[in-house]
């Protein structure tokens, strides 16, 4: 768009707007929750004003084409929602974009005698027959033991918080958008470093135990 001042009509004040257009490539798709309901109102894009998925979770896109043709991202976002970020390649012209539910925990970590523990990991996952499977930790340093962390759902039912001097402690939770504080009081424990010897091949999937043993003196 451009605007070029000059007598329209014999009159001076007038002015006349040009207005080139740039050929634009066409991008359409639908986004919807992991249950499969339509997500209306997702932001899709930068531009302003933002180009807002409709009711039954549709959209159309329409972007200028990089001139090298090189490949761009392309960010979803909604409230209460993990945002998503597609890569967009010349000849994609249709997305299927699914979000998953985003849940805030928050809580404090107590140590046994109640007093906040004001240094400690926290750790989010899922619990499975092999054991706890933590993706994301958060190291916190609060004096009053709080901690507040976003995670995504419906994937996420345990939290952990590790601290030096005591056990690892695990709770279960149940996401939903009015959770209460969680609260974990961990136990004494004690800290056992070491290295591991397996194939590089399954060093990822190995479950460590440790077990107590106590060994009684000869009877006399």
């Amino acid at each position: 768009k451009s605007n070029v001042w000059e007598s329209v009509e014999g009159n001076p004040f007038l002015k006349r707007t040009e207005i080139r257009l740039t050929k634009a490539a066409h991008l359409t798709g639908t986004v919807h929750s992991i249950t499969g309901e339509p997500l209306a109102d997702v932001n899709i894009g930068r531009d302003s004003p933002p180009t807002l998925s409709r009711s039954d979770g549709e959209f159309d896109l329409y972007y200028r084409m990089p001139k090298d043709g090189a490949a761009w991202m392309l960010a979803f976002t909604k409230p209460g929602f993990l945002p998503q970020s597609v890569e967009i390649q010349g000849s994609t012209n249709r997305l299927d974009i699914v979000l998953s539910p985003q849940y805030r925990i928050s809580g404090r970590v107590l140590a046994p005698d109640g007093r906040p523990v004001p240094k400690f990991t926290l750790a989010v996952g899922d619990e499975s027959d092999s054991g706890y499977r933590h993706d994301r930790r958060l190291d916190v340093m609060d004096p009053d033991g709080r901690f507040s962390i976003d995670v995504n759902g419906p994937l996420t039912n345990v939290v952990s918080a590790i601290a030096p001097g005591y056990a690892a402690t695990h709770v279960r939770v149940e996401l939903r958008r009015d959770m209460p504080p969680v609260e974990l009081v961990l136990k004494p424990g004690l800290e056992v470093t070491g290295d591991l010897v397996a194939p590089e091949s399954v060093r990822t999937n190995l479950v460590v135990s440790l077990t107590a043993r106590v060994e009684l003196a000869p009877w006399r």
